[in-house]
């Protein structure tokens, strides 16, 4: 990057993993966030993303790129190949997964998590640099540590068996890779209303 300094920004979630690397790739403005921290020291379950979330959002960033190095359970997904995921499968546990919570109670879609105009850059990218990648697919976290292998096959036994490419061209298929704003509102039938009532607690 050229052009570059460094700048700290506070954020009400607490402390992000770094200070923000600020510079210009071309006629680009990029702002670089270790989310591990500088030497890799934050390990997974204790990085705080919503702080870093933040804190690049204060700092004017409109699309975020996230790189993972991670394993795959298809030969055809080798070492060194980019997969482009649009989906997002979450086993982890004991860490924020919300900005939303006591007090400020909101209910905000993940069904496409994923940017198709950003990716389709990314996939220019990767394709003018002569990159090897594959565009659709699902990243599977888990917390589990390298020795424990087998919880992670029992995750995937418990939640169906999940094809990285396949989950996220299911998803296609089912149509939710757009959103129709003139789609008619969902109201539930008076049989839908009666079970609900029927299963409220209290």
């Amino acid at each position: 990057m050229s052009d570059l300094r460094e700048e700290r920004i506070e954020s009400p979630w607490g402390e992000p993993s770094d200070v923000l690397r600020i510079g210009r790739m071309g006629r680009t403005r990029i702002v670089f966030l270790p989310r591990h921290g500088r030497g890799h020291a934050i390990p997974p379950s204790e990085i705080n993303y919503r702080a870093n979330i933040d804190v690049m959002k204060r700092a004017g960033v409109t699309d975020l790129v996230s790189l993972s190095a991670c394993g795959s359970y298809k030969a055809e997904l080798y070492p060194g190949l980019f997969v482009l995921v649009d989906q997002f499968v979450d086993r982890t546990s004991g860490r924020a997964s919300s900005f939303f919570g006591r007090g400020c109670v909101a209910h905000v879609s993940v069904a496409h998590p994923v940017g198709p105009a950003l990716q389709g850059l990314i996939a220019e990218a990767a394709t003018a640099e002569g990159l090897p990648f594959v565009r659709g697919g699902t990243l599977v976290t888990a917390r589990v540590n390298d020795a424990d292998a087998s919880r992670v096959e029992a995750i995937l036994a418990t939640y169906r068996p999940i094809d990285p490419v396949a989950r996220g061209a299911d998803y296609r298929k089912e149509g939710w890779t757009t959103f129709d704003p003139k789609a008619p509102a969902y109201r539930p039938n008076q049989a839908e209303i009666d079970r609900m009532r029927a299963n409220w607690p209290g």
